[in-house]
């Protein structure tokens, strides 16, 4: 899989409209942008979705430490490089976790022995998942 489908957004310039799109190509039209939001302290989800053999695990992780690695070491890579840039005054949290909902059960891929997992809705409409490992660093 040396290119994915981008269909994150219609506003590309003509020129370089393609069906196709590199790694970071898909990682500058979606994963950065909510870096950003990340980064002035809102929580963010990226989410994947769709049949088996798609893509998505590719274009999640792809090969790490490479120059096709996915989203997810590019998300690390630009947050741990903009908390070294940034003023020493200061201090970070970073909470992630990381799962997959595969044949409607929703596993912890952080803490694999993790096996009851509920998928829950918030007061406030959001999802959550009463369980998931966040791990703090």
């Amino acid at each position: 899989y040396p290119l994915c489908a981008l269909a994150v957004s219609d506003e590309r310039p003509v020129s370089t409209q393609s069906t196709w799109a590199s790694q970071s190509e898909v990682y500058n039209e979606s994963g950065r942008k909510l870096v950003d939001r990340v980064m002035e302290g809102y929580n963010c989800t990226i989410f994947a979705y769709g049949q088996t053999g798609t893509g998505k695990t590719y274009t999640m992780e792809g090969e790490l430490g490479s120059p096709i690695r996915g989203i997810v070491p590019r998300v690390v890579e630009t947050i741990f490089r903009l908390i070294e840039e940034s003023d020493e005054i200061y201090e970070f949290v970073l909470k992630v976790s990381y799962c997959e909902i595969y044949k409607e059960k929703l596993r912890d891929l952080i803490n694999p022995k993790n096996r009851s997992l509920k998928i829950r809705e918030s007061k406030a409409g959001c999802f959550i998942s009463k369980g998931l490992l966040k791990y703090a660093r």
